[in-house]
């Protein structure tokens, strides 16, 4: 633990698509007013030099319930077998106006997970390989765990 807030194993890289530059998540418990308690999993993409905003990155602010859905998301598209295709579960989060979505898919005969965002301007897509998939999801499980004992006390 660094500061109550990261866990040894986060961040997970990932590519995100439109620029090819890899990015890397942080996830954390937390508890902003006015919102349930929950897991926040943030991407971050970097900026280049001179660059005044970076190309994409975002934030899923996810419940208990949220983020157990996303838990079993993460792990059915895992587990998934190469070359089946399964059609993308939408991710429901606590912000207001967001659209997320998970789905497996092959990229030059590898399994990779597609995370991806729509807003008004533009689509954001956020390729993980399963490692970095399986990386994701301990960071995820770690947050929940805390956010459950924070409950408990």
């Amino acid at each position: 633990m660094i500061g109550d807030r990261s866990w040894i194993g986060d961040p997970s890289p990932f590519v995100h698509a439109a620029s090819s530059r890899t990015g890397y998540t942080h996830v954390n418990a937390t508890n902003y007013s006015g919102l349930d308690p929950a897991v926040q999993l943030s991407l971050m993409v970097p900026s280049k030099a001179g660059e005044s905003q970076p190309p994409g990155g975002g934030m899923l602010l996810l419940n208990e319930e949220q983020t157990q859905a996303f838990i079993k998301a993460i792990t059915d598209a895992i587990e998934s077998k190469p070359g089946e295709t399964k059609e993308g579960v939408q991710v429901k989060t606590s912000l207001e106006g967001a659209q997320w979505s998970l789905a497996a898919a092959n990229d030059h005969d590898a399994r990779v997970l597609h995370l991806e965002n729509k807003t008004k301007e533009k689509t954001h897509r956020y390729r993980f390989s399963v490692n970095a998939s399986k990386k994701l999801l301990g960071a995820i499980k770690h947050s929940l765990n805390k956010l459950e004992a924070a409950a408990e006390e």
